[in-house]
């Protein structure tokens, strides 16, 4: 999994996580997986070839819903999801995107489904209206590069729920 996310962060300017940035080590890791499998509102899910032993060959995609834990937060989730480029354009970030949410339709606490998407991913928001999410707003100049560039994200999400 830590493989996996090197790949991401190194492949793409669109994760908020840039190559620079020190990932967990593996002990850390498997506590942030325990945490989320702990939660009735989180799940944490990657995309391998079909067929395949689990665990042997290479992640191509992951998603994490990770729930709010307060009570007036915890009918919300926060979307966060990647797929390496090697597996672009072969449906890969659909597919984990419609299980993803699949799973948040079926969850009895949960009700919203938000994410955060760089305005200039176009593919990306695409995928996302697709699949049923709206864009509420645009945050401005939320995200500064190492370069000193300034870029704006804009927050989406999709009811998974009956709004009370």
């Amino acid at each position: 999994y830590l493989e996996h996310l090197r790949a991401l962060v190194a492949e793409t300017r669109f994760m908020l996580q840039a190559p620079e940035d020190p990932l967990a080590d593996p002990e850390e890791q498997r506590l942030q997986l325990d945490h989320i499998g702990r939660l009735s509102n989180s799940v944490a899910m990657v995309a391998v070839r079909p067929g395949r032993s689990p665990g042997r060959d290479p992640i191509l995609g992951s998603l994490t819903l990770l729930g709010g834990t307060l009570a007036r937060t915890r009918s919300g989730a926060l979307l966060s999801m990647g797929v390496v480029a090697s597996a672009w354009g072969l449906g890969i970030g659909g597919a984990l995107l419609d299980v993803g949410m699949a799973w948040a339709r079926q969850n009895p606490t949960l009700v919203r489904v938000g994410l955060q998407v760089y305005a200039d991913n176009a593919p990306a928001r695409g995928l996302y209206r697709s699949r049923g999410f709206v864009e509420e707003g645009v945050l401005r100049r939320d995200v500064r590069e190492l370069d000193g560039a300034e870029e704006d994200l804009v927050g989406m999400s999709a009811w998974v729920g009956r709004p009370r």
